[in-house]
C-alpha cells in the first residue's frame, strides 16, 4: 500500500489527485489496522497537500480534516483508556448490600 504512494508521487507528481487519494487510502488502511500514529502521519500529509493545492475551503480539505480529527480523537481515547483510573470510592461494600440484592 505504501508503495502505491511512492509510485504515485514519482510518476504523476505530488500535486496530482491520485497521489492525494493514495495518501488518504493509506491513512485509512493504517488506521483500520490499529496503527493510529502512522495513520496520523499520512492524514497530515494528505491534508497538507490538499491545502496547498486546493485551498482551505475545498471539500477534500474538509474531508481530510475530518479524518484527521477522528483519528486524533481515537488516539486520545486509547491513551486515556491505558492510563490508570482513579478509584472514586475506596471504601468496601457494606455487609448488608448482599442481603438487599436477594
Amino acid at each position: 500500500m505504501a508503495r502505491a504512494v511512492v509510485v504515485s508521487e514519482r510518476t504523476v507528481g505530488l500535486d496530482n489527485p491520485l497521489t492525494i487519494h493514495n495518501y488518504l487510502n493509506l491513512a485509512l488502511y493504517e488506521h483500520a489496522r490499529g496503527n493510529t500514529l502512522l495513520a496520523l502521519r499520512f492524514f497530515r500529509s494528505c491534508l497538507d497537500i490538499c491545502r496547498h493545492l486546493l485551498g482551505n475551503e475545498h471539500i477534500l480539505v474538509a474531508n481530510a480534516q475530518h479524518s484527521l480529527a477522528k483519528a486524533l480523537a481515537i488516539e486520545r481515547h486509547l491513551a486515556a483508556d491505558q492510563a490508570p483510573q482513579p478509584c472514586l470510592d475506596p471504601s468496601p461494600i457494606p455487609k448488608y448490600a448482599s442481603s438487599i440484592a436477594h
